[in-house]
């Protein structure tokens, strides 16, 4: 069992509308124009993290589409979306500046996309550049149904952006409701910005929390399957802060937290948008200690009801696949942003 993503939920609601997807890292040798592939989703991730390992290969991709009017959209997942404006900043700017940082990529990338990339320099400069200063083409990026999506896009050059909620598709079966829960909370998060803000937080949550996943605290980083499985244990789970806080990003946690039949705590900033269970819960943690098992129970359940009332159906998600590589998106689907100013 791990987190359910953006590109499997898409792959499967392609799947399931009849078309025939496939899915396989972005290679430099690829010309979309001598290809039988009738709509490209290219994911895109900051170009300086471990998620880039095929970004010179999906960057060409990306810009040959745009190019040569190949019909396509790009996608963002997880926390990509905050970083890659900082990655192409890093990369623009003079030929000896985009030539050198390529060179101290080898954490991140494959030797042989590094070489390839090193012997154009110039174009992939100007790609680099394109995307840094033009606006997106347009994007599908994981969001659930509520919040203000502008708060998620500032942080990006996104203009056009499909919002889809991954989690609809994941067939997963939740845990047992009625399964012991120890009274305590659980936050599972690698950036070190998360966990300096909980060491800040004095006299706020009922129970004791585990951190888990800060090599800079020192914490253990555990597999998601084993992550998932400490949910089900626990009757809270911590959500912090983060960049685009209140946008509605499809966090894995609420839909996770919802799984695990646990209570879901998150800032006020984060779930204005959403309100119910969810907003009574951030105003006021400290309410959980006051309540009996029975209560935390019902207090769960309320929240993966309320969660799934505001959710689009798995046809929905599956019409909407199809409407998109059919080039029939709908306009009230597509939210648009008037500038990148």
């Amino acid at each position: 069992m791990k987190f359910y993503t953006i590109a499997e939920a898409m792959y499967d609601g392609l799947q399931q509308a009849g078309h025939r997807p496939f899915s396989t890292p972005c290679e430099t040798r690829w010309d979309p124009r001598e290809s039988k592939i009738d709509f490209w989703l290219i994911g895109i991730s900051p170009l300086d993290s471990m998620a880039s390992r095929y970004a010179i290969g999906a960057y060409k991709l990306l810009d040959e589409c745009r190019r040569y009017k190949i019909p396509h959209a790009m996608f963002v997942d997880d926390w990509f979306i905050s970083g890659i404006l900082k990655g192409l900043r890093r990369m623009t700017g003079e030929i000896e500046r985009t030539k050198r940082n390529l060179a101290m990529m080898r954490e991140y990338w494959h030797e042989r996309d590094i070489s390839y990339a090193m012997k154009r320099v110039t174009y992939y400069n100007e790609v680099f550049g394109h995307m840094r200063y033009e606006p997106w083409p347009l994007t599908v990026g994981p969001f659930y149904a509520w919040g203000d999506r502008a708060k998620a896009a500032r942080l990006s050059n996104i203009t056009q952006l499909l919002a889809l909620d991954p989690n609809i598709m994941d067939k997963r079966y939740p845990e047992d409701p009625n399964r012991s829960k120890q009274r305590k909370i659980i936050m599972a998060s690698l950036p070190k910005m998360c966990h300096d803000w909980l060491k800040k937080q004095e006299n706020v949550f009922p129970w004791p929390i585990i951190s888990l996943g800060s090599r800079a605290y020192k914490q253990p980083r555990l597999k998601e399957n084993r992550v998932i499985e400490l949910y089900s244990r626990v009757w809270g789970i911590l959500s912090p802060p983060y960049y685009q806080a209140g946008s509605g990003w499809a966090r894995p946690r609420f839909a996770l937290a919802a799984r695990a039949h646990a209570i879901l705590i998150a800032t006020e900033a984060e779930v204005e948008a959403l309100g119910g269970p969810y907003m009574t819960v951030a105003r006021d943690p400290m309410r959980l200690k006051r309540m009996s098992d029975d209560e935390l129970r019902e207090l769960a359940k309320e929240q993966r009801i309320y969660l799934r009332k505001s959710a689009a159906t798995r046809e929905q998600f599956i019409e909407t696949m199809d409407r998109l590589v059919n080039g029939r998106l709908r306009d009230g689907e597509i939210w648009r942003r008037k500038n990148i100013g």
